[in-house]
């Protein structure tokens, strides 16, 4: 499901409905910035759909071999909210198309300690770092929208993104031992001290602000 697929589903939703308005918005929080249609179906419910998007560079050390990483951000919702009072506060739960990925590169050096042992520069060639996530991550969270006047409102949201344990893979390429069995081996735990720097990233945390055009009811 892409975010043409999220606008349908909406829009079939949204037919025939003499109550429901609309809101079109930005946003910005630890996904990434985004784009977000919502719908209130009913006072008490609605539906909401959007992506996010933002990449960064970082550096990281694993067990001695530094890193040049880029996270690469990358995320389509579908979420549904609940307002018990048809009030500001919703509940809100969906699925989130999770593209959320690092990439990284070791910098060059004379020697790299991979494993228990050392390899030249020579012998490991170049290595790099993939890792990813579930594509299909549930999402829970709450959130409240204040007024900011007759069309404009802020929107708070606050969740938990079940994003799953990393997949890592670590490979090295152009060395004289690239596909020795030896170096893969010392690699295979490479990745499992990679997957130890990224643990707790299974939960990852959401937090957003955005500001919301009210279209009015339809």
């Amino acid at each position: 499901m892409d975010l043409r697929a999220i606008a349908a589903l909406a829009a079939m939703l949204l037919a025939g409905n003499s109550w429901a308005e609309g809101s079109l918005g930005v946003k910005a929080g630890t996904l990434g910035f985004g784009v977000e249609a919502s719908w209130r179906l009913t006072p008490k419910l609605g539906v909401r759909g959007g992506f996010n998007q933002f990449d960064f560079d970082f550096d990281d050390d694993v067990d001695g071999v530094t890193y040049q990483g880029d996270l690469e951000l990358g995320s389509a919702a579908l979420l549904g909210d609940v307002r018990p009072w048809a009030g500001g506060f919703r509940l809100t739960a969906g699925a989130i198309l999770n593209d959320n990925r690092i990439s990284a590169v070791a910098d060059p050096a004379a020697t790299y300690e991979i494993g228990d042992r050392v390899y030249t520069l020579e012998e490991a060639g170049v290595l790099s770092a993939e890792s990813d996530f579930d594509t299909l991550a549930p999402y829970l969270g709450i959130g409240y929208d204040f007024g900011l006047g007759r069309r404009l409102s802020l929107a708070l949201d606050l969740g938990v993104l079940f994003q799953g344990d990393p997949d890592v893979g670590i490979a090295s390429t152009g060395g004289t031992l690239s596909d020795d069995p030896t170096l893969l081996e010392d690699l295979a735990a490479e990745e499992q001290s990679f997957r130890d720097d990224l643990e707790g990233f299974d939960l990852y945390p959401v937090l957003s602000i955005g500001v919301a055009w009210n279209l009015g009811r339809r």
